[in-house]
Order: structure tokens, then sequence, then C-alpha cells
């Protein structure tokens, strides 16, 4: 659940800044933001379910899909309407930007990871500390 509103948050904070810069990218940045969240959600209710970790390839295969989103878009919504002058340079930069797009998802959900598994390890870790106290002190007790 923890996971969900962090998430949610972190889209309506993204929303709000790419409603305030505004621009000709501003429908683009939100739907773009709306399908990472969505496959997100997704991604998490599966891996929910089935008590699986995220490994980097489920990272991978995230990334991909939501390229995947944001590309049609692309394809399908600025493309066709791009001027003749814009289209060139919009051919170059793509490519490079949806790339950077799911090398950062990768990195990014990299590093939660890691950290979120040193947060489990810590906390078993304490609770086995904890266990192994309990059994000696009891032992201790027994043997006056």
């Amino acid at each position: 659940m923890r996971r969900f509103v962090a998430g949610a948050l972190t889209a309506g904070i993204v929303a709000l800044n790419r409603i305030a810069i505004g621009g000709g990218g501003l429908i683009t940045g939100l739907v773009g933001w709306a399908l990472f969240m969505r496959y997100s959600v997704a991604a998490l209710a599966i891996f929910g379910v089935a008590e699986q970790t995220v490994s980097p390839l489920n990272l991978v295969w995230l990334s991909l899909a939501v390229v995947g989103g944001v590309y049609a878009i692309y394809a399908l919504r600025i493309a066709p309407s791009a001027t003749e002058t814009v289209l060139p340079t919009l051919r170059e930069i793509v490519p490079v930007w949806l790339a950077l797009m799911a090398a950062t998802i990768v990195f990014i959900g990299s590093i939660i990871v890691h950290f979120e598994r040193g947060q489990v390890l810590a906390s078993t870790l304490n609770e086995r500390e904890s266990d192994l106290r309990a059994i000696s002190t009891t032992r201790r007790w027994r043997s006056l």
C-alpha cells in the first residue's frame, strides 16, 4: 500500500511540474507519466500476488513497456502534426530520449530495489538477533 501512495504522490508532483512548465509537451508528458504509473501498478500487483522480488530483468521489461507506450504517443499524436522543419529534429532526438528514459527507469528502479532489500535484510537480522537473545536468556535462567 505504501508503494501505491508513494507512486501516486510522485505522479501528482510530476503532473503539477509538467503543468507549471506548460508548452507543447504538456499532454505527452502527462500521458507518459500516466502510462508509467499504469504499468508500474500492474507490475507491482503481479509481483505482489506472486510474491516475487523485482529483478533488473523485470525493470527492463517495465522500461520497454513504458517506452513502447510513449513511442506510440509520439508516432500517433506528435509526428503526424509536426511541421517539416521540426520532424528531422524529432527523428534525431526521440530515439535518444527513449533510450535514456529506459535506462533511467532501470537505473532508478535498481537503486530503489537495492535499498528495499537492505531494509528487509536489516529487519530480518534484528528479528533473528532478538530471537537469539531470548533463547540465550531463557537458557541462562534454566541453568541457574
